[in-house]
């Protein structure tokens, strides 16, 4: 990869809500969460972050919840701080979205 380069990869999916964010979040978020939001919203650290949206419904999947979902890949340009405005933009984004409730 181009060390002047940024890659982003961007997702929602649906998920039980048991399973909650650090289910939802990247794996390099997982082994490494370094913020969680005291509303347990969205979860974040160096290079990727998950957030759980509010109010979207999908009659496809009963009971789940969906969550906006972002991981970067970069060569020493992780950035916890960016990544936390990032995943609370991205959610929000995702909250007005088809995605949130699609029509049958």
């Amino acid at each position: 990869m181009d060390k002047n380069k940024v890659a982003i990869f961007a997702d929602q999916e649906w998920l039980s809500g048991r399973d909650g964010l650090l289910f939802a979040a990247p794996s390099s978020v997982r082994s490494n969460p370094n913020h969680v939001t005291e509303n347990e919203k969205y979860l974040y650290a160096d290079a990727g972050a998950a957030g759980r949206t509010d109010n979207c419904t999908d009659p496809a999947h009963p009971d789940q919840h969906l969550f906006a979902i972002i991981q970067s890949f970069t060569n020493d340009r992780e950035d916890p701080r960016t990544m936390g405005k990032l995943i609370k933009a991205y959610t929000k984004q995702v909250e007005q979205s088809k995605a949130c409730h699609p029509k049958p």
